[in-house]
């Protein structure tokens, strides 16, 4: 083939692939904005910001743990999870309350928290749509948890002997 016909050819080849990629635009975005910590009298309320709307699925473990995965789902707009990156980000240092690590995405349509304690917690969409709230005792000591929130643990029942 004639090197001039190569060089137009491949020519054409590009402005048929720059013109199939005009109006389609992919959006790269970050997941998660930031971590606020906000200090009650006997607990702490973790607030997970994110980017964009989100609609929480639901938690587990459901009460309490060092590690907590958060399901929830990306709301309105054209982002899509697998347009996210993963980010990984890290509470602020509050006294009293357990570090906090968050990433997203880390499963499909999952966040993993990690605790730097274990704690109970309760998990909730944030009022703003945009955010996931964790609600923590606060910390009586270097790493212990305050046992006032943590429900008891029923009393083991007895096995029943056979009688001969």
């Amino acid at each position: 083939m004639n090197p001039l016909k190569i060089k137009k050819y491949l020519n054409i080849l590009g402005w048929l692939s720059l013109l199939s990629t005009a109006g389609t635009t992919t959006a790269f975005a970050e997941g998660i904005e930031r971590i606020d910590v906000v200090k009650h009298e006997k607990q702490a309320d973790v607030i997970i910001r994110f980017d964009h709307k989100v609609q929480y699925i639901r938690h587990t473990p459901p009460k309490g743990g060092q590690n907590l995965r958060v399901f929830i789902r990306l709301v309105g707009g054209d982002l899509q999870e697998e347009d996210i990156f993963q980010t990984t980000v890290t509470s602020p240092k509050a006294e009293g309350v357990p570090n906090v690590t968050a990433v997203y995405p880390e499963l499909i349509h999952a966040m993993l928290v990690n605790f730097s304690v274990t704690t109970t917690y309760t998990v909730r969409l944030g009022d703003d749509g945009r955010s996931i709230l964790i609600t923590v005792p606060l910390l009586l000591g270097p790493n212990k948890v305050s046992t006032a929130s943590i429900p008891p643990i029923p009393e083991a029942k007895t096995a029943l002997s056979a009688t001969t």
